[in-house]
């Protein structure tokens, strides 16, 4: 029950490296994959659509904060990068590079609804969990002793996050 619950706050955060951990866990015990990937759906969902919510919120009682209008910066960036077709490309992308709260910030600046957006950003949170599954699969077939794997676990992870952070200053950046 204990790993149930921390599944459930690994995937309101969606932080790469203790989500690793949390899934090698859960897959090394045996735990069914499909509830833990209908969890994930639900916990990805949940927060987007919190995310969206708050950046709804925030639009109309704060319009004039530096974050809101840092939000927007990042939103007008992708608007003006790509037409249609590609602000949904890019929120596919987003969902796959960012956290899901912000994800859903950033979808209600955009003139796409909540019904458009929401499902695009998870299947960009899909995508991620997608590989964060390998990344578990792949160690736990290499290296059979567990503690091992999971140090394997957290150093693949750390080199993601790297990797990831270093793509988001190239494309992101304000140059």
């Amino acid at each position: 029950m204990r790993l149930w619950l921390a599944l459930v706050g690994v995937f309101l955060l969606q932080e790469t490296v203790s989500t690793n951990a949390a899934l090698y866990s859960a897959y090394s015990l045996g735990y069914n994959p499909w509830l833990i990937f209908i969890l994930f759906l639900c916990m990805t969902g949940v927060d987007t659509l919190m995310g969206y919510g708050i950046g709804v919120w925030l639009q109309h009682s704060f319009s004039h904060m530096r974050f809101i209008e840092k939000v927007r910066s990042v939103a007008s960036r992708i608007e003006q990068a790509t037409g249609r077709a590609g602000r949904r490309l890019s929120l596919i992308l987003l969902g796959a590079i960012a956290f899901p709260h912000f994800n859903g910030l950033v979808a209600s600046t955009l003139p796409l609804s909540a019904y458009e957006s929401i499902p695009l950003l998870c299947l960009g949170d899909l995508l991620w969990f997608g590989a964060e599954w390998l990344v578990v699969i792949g160690v736990h077939t290499f290296i059979p002793n567990p503690v091992e794997a999971l140090v394997g676990i957290l150093l693949v992870s750390v080199v993601l996050i790297v990797g990831g952070r270093m793509l988001v200053q190239r494309f992101f950046s304000g140059s």
